[in-house]
């Protein structure tokens, strides 16, 4: 009887100290959540996104996590809608309590998170709110971490740039959404800083790809320069109807196409000289930030990825949250995360600089030029 009793005790102990054990293992997890477009009209910009962050979440916990917790990624497909991301953004919230978000894609996407209270609401941060646009980025919110520049930085570098080659009669083509707007403006104004102004505008709805009027519009001889401020397929619909149509002014879009979408969707005969802004160093550049980034793919990636700018873009954001992580404490929490990252001031990804601030959440003003050359590759 003695011994019956003493094995019992010694179960329960056992019992008591394993169910301890599991608990104390769930607890050295963080999830992070992601919502975001992997299917729909801009899956060509989520999927690389979502590739990239799995990928470097599962070296980051092939070397140990951070801190000793384990990294869970949970994702959600928004299909690029806002009220899906907002939904999505939820029902992670509900359902796995996550410490931030990382790689939400979209100016309306991000700005109603903010509007509904849903990040102020949880006090979550979101890092690499994935927008350029002014309208969001305005808002001040002290949740939504930019890894970016923005489009007040595109605008005002792409017409610099050109102004210096002499070049004085610009149009433009925007999608009539927030982004759109927000490049015509800041197009507008850094025209107007040199005296100049845009000889012609047209727009095109962004749930299409229908530019053919626009296209009528912006032709004829009396423009130079074209600036395009819209996504990466609308934006190469425009560059391969505008060159059938004979249109011989010089395309320069804005970061929000990649050469490897615009060269897949308009072949590069097409795509050949159009000229693109980039706000994160090219992949063909030997940088040790981009060596990082093919390197962890090639080694973590999913079968058939391909480097992109909008894959790094996605690299960097997971890169900063862990690395906001590791500066939040030896047991992070949603607090301690935000002013680890509002205190990164010093943070440089390799060749990449990221700075952010007490009421600063810009990380990066990097905008380069460059133009596709005989290979499909940018040129610098």
């Amino acid at each position: 009887m003695a011994e019956s009793h003493c094995g019992n005790f010694v179960r329960g102990i056992v019992l008591f100290f394993g169910l301890i054990g599991g608990a104390v293992a769930q607890e050295r997890e963080l999830v992070i959540g992601t919502v975001l477009p992997l299917s729909g009209p801009v899956s060509a910009v989520g999927v690389p996104f979502a590739q990239a962050t799995r990928a470097y979440i599962a070296q980051v916990n092939a070397k140990g996590g951070v801190g000793g917790y384990k990294l869970r990624l949970i994702e959600r497909d928004d299909g690029f809608k806002p009220d899906q991301t907002v939904e999505g953004v939820k029902a992670i919230l509900r359902e796995a309590h996550p410490i931030a978000f990382v790689n939400i894609i979209g100016a309306p996407n991000n700005g109603d998170l903010v509007a509904q209270g849903v990040l102020e609401g949880n006090r979550i941060p979101v890092v690499g709110a994935a927008t350029a646009a002014s309208s969001v980025r305005n808002l001040h919110s002290p949740y939504l971490f930019f890894v970016r520049a923005g489009v007040a930085d595109e605008a005002h570098k792409i017409v610099h740039q050109l102004h210096t080659t002499g070049i004085e009669r610009f149009g433009l083509f925007h999608a009539n959404d927030a982004f759109g707007k927000d490049g015509l403006t800041q197009v507008q104004q850094a025209l107007s800083e040199r005296k100049l102004s845009l000889l012609k505008v047209a727009s095109y709805e962004p749930a299409s790809v229908d530019v053919k009027d626009a296209v009528s519009k912006l032709r004829g001889d009396d423009l130079q320069a074209i600036i395009v401020f819209g996504t990466g397929a609308a934006s190469s619909k425009f560059v391969e109807t505008y060159r059938k149509a004979g249109g011989n002014a010089m395309i320069v879009a804005s970061s929000a196409t990649s050469v490897d979408v615009l060269v897949k969707n308009v072949g590069l005969e097409a795509a050949r000289g159009t000229i693109l802004a980039q706000v994160l160093p090219a992949v063909s550049k030997g940088v040790p930030l981009v060596r990082e980034y093919l390197s962890t793919m090639q080694q973590y990636g999913a079968e058939g990825w391909k480097p992109s700018s909008y894959g790094m873009e996605g690299f960097v954001a997971a890169k900063v949250l862990v690395e906001g992580l590791r500066r939040a404490g030896a047991k992070p929490t949603r607090e301690s995360l935000i002013s680890a990252l509002s205190n990164m001031r010093d943070f440089d990804l390799g060749g990449y600089p990221i700075a952010f601030g007490k009421s600063k959440r810009e990380g990066s003003t990097y905008v380069d030029i460059g133009i596709v050359g005989p290979n499909g590759n940018l040129i610098n």
